[in-house]
């Protein structure tokens, strides 16, 4: 095989490899340094499924690092009992909604029923937002680029 030959394949060979490594890119979690942003759905008042939400939270934050992740947990009409005082899992919340990357958003249409309904609005723990529409949220979320999770 000519020298030439030999020098074409090799640059080929390397721009190969070049171009497989950036298919997974310098921004991929393959190589630790892509921030992930993620939505989480919550909409159903199931004290032990609210828990699995916020321990896939903490796995996430965990698995990635703080500086790498920002999750928004997004609660609707029954859901949105993971985000009232004096609830199972509200210390845990509240000690979570105090993170940086992490946040919680709790639908106004669902809140307006309850007050609708009761007469009182529910008691949100602190840190919680509330944002006019949670659909709404969530879909503005996935335009931007969050990935999705419903439990």
């Amino acid at each position: 095989m000519g020298r030439f030959l030999k020098v074409a394949l090799l640059a080929l060979m390397v721009s190969s490899v070049s171009l497989m490594a950036g298919s997974f890119g310098s921004g991929s979690s393959w190589w630790g340094h892509r921030k992930h942003y993620i939505v989480v759905h919550v909409d159903r008042n199931d004290p032990l499924t609210q828990k699995l939400v916020l321990k896939n939270v903490a796995n996430v934050v965990k698995h990635y690092g703080e500086d790498n992740v920002k999750i928004e947990v997004v609660a609707y009409g029954p859901g949105l009992q993971l985000l009232v005082k004096g609830t199972p899992n509200a210390d845990l919340v509240r000690t979570m909604a105090q993170e940086d990357n992490i946040r919680f958003s709790a639908c106004n249409n669902t809140i307006q029923a309850i007050i609708a309904k009761t007469g009182e609005a529910p008691d949100l723990i602190d840190g919680v937002i509330v944002v006019p529409s949670g659909v709404a949220r969530i879909t503005q979320l996935e335009e931007d680029g969050y990935t999705y999770v419903r439990p």
